[in-house]
């Protein structure tokens, strides 16, 4: 079979997020202006509409009235003579119209030009349909051609009219004399009359509202521009920041600027930063320490070996303390061993708590009494204050633990028949376990490192005196596992004192 070549994946183009950002605001923007824009047109355009609606309706019916009787009455001859003083009068065509829709008389035409000819314009037949009046908008017959007329027509159709006709009708209504009733409906009357002052009003209002809302267009644009910026300048600065960490340089800070987000964000990634920079300082350290530990005790049994091999004479005495010396060191890198894997399984989260309610002050003097041979050997003094009646829930070998480093180390820095002093009391809530010794005392300087792991005061004394130096960084670590705390006072000289807080049942 041929392998499978990998093909690579399409790339899609994808706009930036500042493009984003001026797109949408571009986009609402133009939007809501072009709606705004269309909504007052509307209106405008429907008021003057309306007012010359009224107008003309008001003109056609008061010209109905005028040859009402003449149209019912008299012939051809005297309805288009009165029509034509009425059109002199109002400067209109008018068409008079049977209930039929036919033309009985225009001013427009000859006496006989049009007459019984059928006009079914939808006003006629509103009105004759039982409407008071009907107007509406008509291009003149001749007047339809295809012209641009200025670059806004990019925005319109192109067919323009010359002029546009209002079409107006209204009853012609006979009044019988001596008759209370409605008057008869003998006929309509159609005026027709140049609108197009009104339509060309309505065209410049357009014109102006599409001139602005170029300008608003152009405007937003540069504004979205201006502002995508400033928005999205500290997301670039920070998107470099990520960059060059992503590179190994885990030193990289980024300007805290912009708005309270931006500024907030910047702040966590420089927190970020600052934390995985200790991280891999620490693991660094950590390593280097690790490394030298466990090669200081493998080179001093190197060298006992070798003395032993190419010294086959040496006596069974000397022979016998290296040996010795040999199974301490041994035993030494055991220790480190599996308090490095302690420390590892609790950084892992692999360290599950069996928790259990018992009593502390219990704990305490089971590991006071496993370290007895110890204290009796350097002649030291260990005081016992306990309160019996403080239960906590938690894991009652990780609490022995830690109680046994704190001894345990108390133990290794007083000297021979000094004093040692375990307190256990409630603290609000909390139970308070207190570890003091009269030792040698911790610096104020050193005392906030002291629970880093392989970290020693006395670089000289701790080796001799068995210590692998992750005692106090395992008793922190299992104290944090079960919510309490750990901190220590001291003065140099004059002893140290642990403080271990921990919730009470």
């Amino acid at each position: 079979m041929r392998p499978a070549i990998a093909r690579p994946a399409k790339r899609r183009a994808n706009l930036s997020v500042r493009w984003q950002i001026v797109f949408a605001f571009f986009v609402i923007l133009a939007s809501a202006f072009y709606f705004a824009a269309s909504a007052l047109t509307s209106l405008v355009g429907q008021y003057l509409l309306d007012n010359r609606a009224q107008a003309d309706a008001a003109a056609a019916t008061e010209a109905a009235a005028a040859i009402a009787d003449t149209f019912a009455r008299a012939g051809a001859e005297s309805l288009y003579a009165i029509m034509m003083s009425e059109n002199s009068a109002r400067g209109s065509r008018l068409i008079a119209l049977d209930q039929d829709a036919r033309v009985q008389a225009d001013t427009s035409a000859q006496i006989n030009g049009v007459q019984g000819a059928r006009l079914n314009t939808p006003e006629v037949l509103d009105v004759l349909n039982g409407a008071a009046s009907s107007f509406g908008l008509h291009p003149s017959p001749d007047s339809a051609t295809r012209e641009r007329r200025t670059w806004l027509d990019f925005f319109r159709s192109l067919e323009y009219p010359h002029g546009w006709l209002g079409y107006t009708a209204a009853p012609i209504l006979l009044y019988s004399v001596g008759e209370n009733g409605p008057p008869a409906r003998v006929g309509v009357l159609l005026c027709i009359s140049s609108v197009q002052e009104v339509v060309s009003q309505l065209i410049a209002v357009q014109d102006q509202m599409l001139t602005y809302f170029v300008a608003a267009a152009l405007a937003g644009l540069l504004l979205s521009i201006l502002f995508s910026q400033i928005i999205t300048k500290p997301l670039q600065g920070l998107a470099a920041g990520i960059e060059r960490m992503a590179r190994g340089d885990l030193a990289s800070r980024v300007p805290v600027s912009g708005g309270r987000e931006m500024a907030h964000l910047a702040r966590a990634f420089n927190e970020m930063s600052q934390k995985l920079e200790n991280l891999d300082d620490a693991r660094n350290q950590f390593v280097s320490n690790a490394s030298h530990e466990l090669k200081t005790p493998l080179s001093t049994m190197k060298i006992l070996i070798e003395s032993m091999i190419y010294e086959p004479d040496m006596g069974s005495g000397v022979r016998q303390e290296f040996l010795t010396d040999i199974n301490k060191e041994i035993d030494r890198l055991t220790r480190i061993i599996g308090d490095l894997l302690t420390l590892v399984r609790v950084d892992s989260g692999e360290v599950k708590l069996r928790r259990e309610e018992f009593r502390l002050a219990d704990v305490t003097r089971e590991t006071a009494r496993r370290l007895a041979p110890l204290l009796k050997e350097r002649g030291q003094e260990l005081t016992l204050s306990l309160a019996d009646d403080i239960a906590v829930f938690a894991d009652r070998s990780k609490i022995s633990q830690v109680i046994y480093n704190l001894l345990e180390n108390a133990v290794k820095y007083t000297p021979p028949h000094g004093k040692i002093r375990i307190q256990l009391t409630r603290d609000g809530n909390r139970a308070l376990l207190e570890v003091a010794d009269s030792g040698m005392g911790i610096p104020e300087s050193e005392q906030p490192h002291i629970f880093e792991r392989f970290y020693r005061v006395d670089k000289a004394r701790s080796r001799s005196t068995g210590g692998t130096g992750l005692g106090l960084s395992i008793v922190r670590q299992v104290v944090q596992l079960h919510d309490g705390e750990i901190t220590v006072t001291s003065q140099e000289g004059k002893g140290a004192t642990f403080h271990v807080r921990m919730p009470m049942v």
